[in-house]
């Protein structure tokens, strides 16, 4: 979804779910379920490799920046 990306890039610029929590006025819970959801769409073992896979893959980033 929107809000899931949208979460994604937010952590890609260092902000804690706690930070993106409070930014979207959401709860820290669902912030990490979205992160949950992604890293299991993107078939990563954890956060920071989902992380990493947005950072180390320009194409990806783009996608991301421009989905709407």
């Amino acid at each position: 979804s929107y809000r899931q990306i949208q979460c994604l890039l937010l952590n890609t610029q260092g902000k804690t779910a706690k930070e993106i929590a409070r930014e979207l006025s959401l709860s820290s819970r669902t912030i990490e379920d979205y992160f949950e959801i992604l890293r299991i769409k993107f078939n990563c073992s954890n956060r920071r490799e989902l992380i990493a896979l947005v950072l180390n893959n320009s194409e990806l980033k783009n996608f991301l920046v421009n989905f709407k």
